[in-house]
């Protein structure tokens, strides 16, 4: 997933960021400046990196110090391509420990295109004093947000804590206690508070955790979070988020209207959305019961097959008084609606719109997006340490989408696709492509050559491939069930298999699904509480779903309700999740509700969650 709310601030920070300059330039020892450092200390940068290139055509020995710090005087001179321009003619390893690390970051500063967020991690590693002090603000502002986009909140905390004690422009500091708010509300309450048990109740990042942490407890809860933030107050009454963060926690809270009071759904009836549009509607309902006293009515429409009985079925829910909106649930119906509808009456739709319209604040969007599970699938296994990828996808439409958003992100966060297989759908052996997917064919080629060459056979044991570090599979059940065994029969090793929820039917068959086993996924929690259930013995699920198998669609008509109080909530913060059956909801600038999903594995059939 990305992060628009904190990479946009990022991007403000370091526009308007000041660096400390009090630290003489180079390595030149304790005497009198150089004419070049004088310059330099005096923000004469040009002519400050004039000086150096002189200097260094008069010391051969110390050229490559003197072409860094040239370097470092066109970049604080705002001409980059000139600052790169140096930096490549500079020989690494001719440079002391404290050059070297200043080429290090001047590279990442220069050449950002070049290097991976995990690059610049590694790149940029070690304590903060190695660097120049000019520098040092800069330097912990790009960790912050290389650990951000690694979904590392907490070390980018620390970065962005750390960075607040060298700031001494005011709006520069609290745009900075802004984002180490943004940042820590990406971070789990678990994880928060298993952090706090690690620090004293004096540092800074305590009361940060603590204030996160408390809120998140009582999000949720109706009139709770003014009292929460009261008692925080009283206990940190000096710490620094009493300047900006408590006043954007209330703020954003207020933004929390409550709930509409007569909600009209409009879904289809009749054609191929009938059955989903009945799993949706028993969500609904089931929500409904839950908060009747809060809901006055919830009134049903049927979308009709066409644009004008869809805008017939809108026309007529506004007139009987509809405050509330849920539905189209086809991707026409909602652009149409989307274009039509009132701006003033809010809707939720459920699915997502060709063009979501950014300036309505009252207009949503939400559905079981395959593009958003299998970007969040790269996500994930970049956590898990998978690097290298080999792809397995179905020759069809929906495949080809998957494939693009699962490589888009995951080579935007620093993946490497080794290979890329299509398989054909209406086949049940797939032996052939799947030697090729494992690299059995390519090492039975070796033995063979090897063979002969030296003219006789040998003791041979073919090895799965050792060029990836992972296998992803994008399937439906019916091909999970082929595919799965047939892949283990080729050597697949123990060489990791992910897969997108699309290969688990969503309720528990553990005969079925032991063909299944070994695979990782993630899916909504409502899935892995029903096969938490089931392998309990506490429900008996396969009675309760095996007539109608879209448990996903029945969570998304259970969120559709819970979740309507708090819409413009989260898309005010950007950042806070709401615990959705579904998954985790965020709501980006757009309208949009992000899903972020639990993840599991197969074992002995049966889906374990591996979630924390």
């Amino acid at each position: 997933m990305k992060y628009p709310a904190i990479i946009a601030m990022l991007l403000l920070i370091c526009a308007c960021g000041t660096t400390q300059r009090q630290q003489s330039t180079g390595n030149s020892g304790a005497g009198a400046l150089t004419g070049a450092e004088q310059s330099y200390q005096s923000g004469r940068y040009r002519e400050a990196e004039r000086q150096f290139l002189a200097r260094a055509e008069r010391d051969p020995d110390g050229r490559d110090h003197w072409v860094l710090m040239a370097a470092d005087a066109a970049w604080q001179a705002g001409f980059p391509f000139k600052a790169g321009d140096h930096l490549t003619d500079i020989n690494p390893e001719r440079l002391n420990d404290q050059d070297a690390a200043l080429s290090r970051l001047l590279s990442v500063l220069i050449f950002p295109e070049r290097f991976s967020e995990l690059n610049v991690l590694e790149m940029l590693s070690g304590p903060t004093d190695q660097w120049p002090t000019r520098y040092q603000e800069q330097l912990l502002l790009k960790k912050a947000q290389s650990f951000s986009l690694t979904a590392r909140h907490l070390d980018a905390a620390r970065a962005l804590i750390e960075r607040g004690d060298l700031l001494t422009d005011p709006q520069v500091a609290s745009a900075n206690r802004q984002m180490i708010l943004e940042t820590l509300t990406q971070v789990p309450s678990e994880k928060a508070e298993q952090a706090m048990l690690g620090l004293a109740p004096r540092n800074p990042l305590f009361g940060w955790l603590k204030l996160i942490v408390d809120v998140k407890t009582r999000l949720f809860e109706n009139g709770q979070i003014r009292l929460v933030v009261a008692a925080w107050q009283e206990q940190f009454p000096n710490h620094p988020a009493n300047l900006e963060a408590v006043q954007t926690i209330l703020q954003n809270y207020r933004l929390a209207d409550g709930l509409a009071r007569r909600i009209a759904v409009i879904l289809p009836t009749s054609g191929r959305l009938a059955a989903p549009s009945r799993a949706i509607r028993d969500g609904l309902l089931s929500a409904y019961y839950q908060q009747s006293e809060r809901i006055s009515s919830l009134t049903f429409y049927d979308s009709g097959s066409n644009d004008e009985q869809l805008i017939d079925a809108y026309q007529r829910a506004v007139v009987e008084g509809a405050e509330q909106i849920i539905g189209p649930l086809e991707r026409r119906a909602v652009n149409t609606l989307m274009a039509n509808a009132r701006p003033e009456i809010p809707i939720l739709a459920l699915n997502f719109s060709d063009q979501p319209n950014k300036s309505n604040w009252l207009h949503f969007e939400f559905g079981l997006s395959p593009e958003q599970e299998a970007a969040e699938m790269a996500e994930r296994m970049l956590a898990d340490g998978i690097f290298r990828a080999v792809l397995l996808i179905p020759e069809s439409d929906y495949g080809e989408r998957q494939e693009a958003a699962f490589i888009d992100r995951f080579m935007t966060l620093g993946g490497h696709i080794i290979g890329r297989y299509r398989y054909p759908l209406k086949q049940n052996d797939y032996s052939d492509l799947l030697r090729e997917v494992t690299g059995i064919n390519e090492a039975t080629s070796r033995y063979r050559r090897l063979a002969g060459m030296i003219g006789s056979a040998m003791e041979f044991e073919p090895q799965h491939r050792i060029d990836t570090d992972a296998v992803v599979l994008i399937a439906n059940p019916e091909h999970g069930y082929l595919i799965r065994p047939q892949l283990a029969f080729h050597n697949l090793g123990d060489l990791p298999l992910y897969a997108t929820s699309a290969i688990y039917k969503g309720y528990p068959e553990p005969r079925s699904d032991k063909d299944l086993d070994g695979i990782r996924l993630c899916d909504a929690p409502l899935v892995f509480a029903l096969a938490a259930a089931d392998r309990d013995g506490s429900i008996e699920v396969p009675s309760l779903w095996s007539d109608s198998p879209l448990i996903r669609l029945f969570a998304i008509g259970q969120d559709a309700i819970r979740v309507l109080p708090y819409l413009r909530w989260l898309r005010g913060t950007g950042s806070e999740s709401f615990p959705g059956y579904t998954g985790y909801l965020k709501v980006d600038a757009d309208g949009r509700i992000r899903r972020q999903l639990e993840c599991g594995r197969f074992r002995n059939g049966r889906l374990i969650s591996t979630s924390p």
